[in-house]
């Protein structure tokens, strides 16, 4: 997804669909991970975008390292 695109909200009428769409792209993300790939004798990294509220409701680690006593 370009961040360029425009009134996406618009052409996703459901806050499902909103959802969906900006969990699989990395709009409004405030996290991201780094993972080191090794295929075929080259290294790479992977950033996986990520958004701290979702990882919250979802884990009880991540909530103190965003929000607790870890922050």
């Amino acid at each position: 997804m370009s961040l360029s695109e425009k009134n996406w909200q618009t052409t996703r009428p459901t806050i499902r669909e909103r959802s969906k769409f900006m969990f699989n792209n990395d709009l409004f993300s405030d996290v991201k991970f780094l993972f080191k790939r090794a295929e075929d004798g080259s290294e790479s990294v992977q950033v996986i975008p990520a958004h701290k509220f979702v990882l919250s409701i979802s884990s009880p680690v991540f909530e103190a390292m965003f929000y607790g006593e870890l922050a």
